[in-house]
């Protein structure tokens, strides 16, 4: 059995980018660990934007939905500790 510590990640999509950002970086206090920004042959290829903010031993994942949600969205990814 698994011991799980708790959510490591979570991935959303959101309709503006940069309110989302702004909200979890400005009124919840955290901080842009990383940012993607793909090239034109991406975007072609159905890469969007993503900027990904830290809070505490936790990170949200958002992506630029303001052309349609992503289909994975939302999802998570859980802090399970291996030996």
């Amino acid at each position: 059995m698994f011991e799980i510590k708790g959510i490591r990640t979570f991935a959303m999509s959101a309709k503006n980018i940069d309110k989302a950002v702004e909200f979890y970086t400005k009124t919840i206090g955290g901080y842009i660990v990383k940012t993607v920004e793909p090239t034109e042959e991406q975007l072609k290829a159905g890469q969007v934007k993503e900027v990904d903010v830290k809070l505490g031993n936790f990170e949200v994942h958002i992506f630029d939905a303001s052309k349609g949600p992503r289909a994975v969205d939302p999802h998570h990814t859980l802090n399970i500790p291996w030996q």
